[in-house]
């Protein structure tokens, strides 16, 4: 029987998991399980040494296993592996104020935080642009302050989930822009 894929990586997205896993000398195939409902199923049987597992739920773990076919034998199973959809990215609203703006958005459920980031280059330029972290998932909205009387802010938001000590971002909002009083 052939060996077991020694390591298993994925790509996330909001509703899909791409695993990858190391090549097994002689296998002629491999067999994609899921943990679901407190059992494993097997969600596919591909020659390719990567398969992504799709019309998944946006910011929520799954755990998955590989293992490889030599002809009609099954090798042993790889370490089970928990990889994470990414959260669904906020909608954003910024109003203007006296030297300052307001972003605002809607709540994400179960995340960790948001960053805001506000710049004035459509581009987001490195020199141009600062951020904003907000480490409570409750949180709403931010106001920024100090900012150039007369001029134009781009801004954006996006949330994250720390998982262990990896933070795993939601896509960015669309960008708004507003022009400070």
């Amino acid at each position: 029987a052939p060996a077991a894929p020694s390591k298993v990586v994925s790509a996330q997205s909001t509703s899909a998991i791409k695993l990858t896993w190391t090549k097994v000398s002689g296998a002629t195939g491999y067999q994609v399980q899921q943990y679901v409902n407190k059992k494993w199923k097997t969600v596919a049987t591909t020659k390719k040494t990567y398969y992504t597992v799709k019309k998944l739920k946006a910011n929520k773990s799954y755990k998955f296993r590989v293992r490889a076919k030599a002809g009609k034998y099954y090798g042993s199973y790889s370490k089970t592996y928990t990889a994470k959809t990414v959260p669904l990215k906020p909608t954003l609203t910024v109003k203007a104020g006296k030297k300052q703006l307001t972003a605002s958005w809607k709540t994400v459920a179960n995340i960790t935080g948001y960053e805001v980031q506000y710049s004035t280059s459509k581009k987001f330029t490195k020199k141009t642009t600062k951020k904003v972290t907000i480490k409570k998932a409750k949180t709403k909205k931010t106001t920024i302050k100090k900012l150039s009387k007369g001029k134009k802010y781009y801004v954006k938001v996006r949330a994250y989930k720390t998982v262990g000590s990896k933070k795993i971002y939601s896509a960015w909002s669309s960008v708004k822009n507003v022009k400070v009083k």
